[in-house]
């Protein structure tokens, strides 16, 4: 997934979420980690300034999630990944179609 805010883009691949990452969203905005993703689907100003926060400290910046702030119609979300084919697709995703890619079935299950 690519997010971009004006000329700025990250990778984020919500796959790649570390504990760590887990517990900092939960400390800070007190969801597990579906929560979130669905609350980005809603544009939640929490959740959108978590994910903020989550590519940029990704990439090595000090910054205090608070202080984020951006006009939201400037924020874009760019889904990828692979078609049937195999062959690397890309679209720009909107809240209402993120569900499907961002809420798979979870690697870890309850047996």
């Amino acid at each position: 997934m690519k997010i971009k805010l004006g000329d700025e883009s990250w990778d984020f691949d919500p796959q790649e979420l570390t504990l760590r990452e887990a517990f900092a969203i939960k400390s800070a905005i007190g969801l597990n980690f579906r929560p979130f993703l669905n609350g980005m689907m809603e544009m939640d100003p929490d959740c959108l300034q978590m994910l903020l926060w989550l590519v940029r400290t990704r990439n090595g910046e000090r910054i205090d999630r608070t202080s984020i702030d951006f006009p939201l119609a400037q924020l874009q979300i760019e889904v990828t990944g692979d078609d049937p084919e195999g062959q690397a697709s890309s679209s720009e995703a909107t809240f209402s179609n993120l569900e499907t890619t961002l809420l798979a079935p979870s690697p870890i299950s309850s047996t």
